[in-house]
């Protein structure tokens, strides 16, 4: 399947809201994707939509019962 896109999980299936340490929101996870190069989050935030990796090195926690996602990842990351 090289050079496809895998989508493993989608909107609206589940939601979860994914915020950084600081609690600084990223926005709504709405598709888990695998390009080859490891697991992404495909992520909405208003008009935007980017991808945010869910490697061990940034994933710090799921909660399940808030349904939100904490990633180890500066809120820059998406500011460019």
């Amino acid at each position: 399947m090289k050079g496809r896109r895998k989508r493993l999980i989608s909107y609206p299936s589940f939601f979860l809201l994914c915020y950084n340490l600081k609690r600084e929101s990223f926005g709504l996870i709405v598709s888990f994707n695998d390009f080859g190069g490891g697991l992404l989050a495909e992520v909405k935030n208003f008009d935007k939509t980017f991808y945010l990796p869910m490697g061990n090195k940034f994933l710090e926690k799921i909660n399940y019962e808030k349904k939100e996602v904490i990633l180890n990842l500066d809120i820059n990351f998406i500011k460019g």
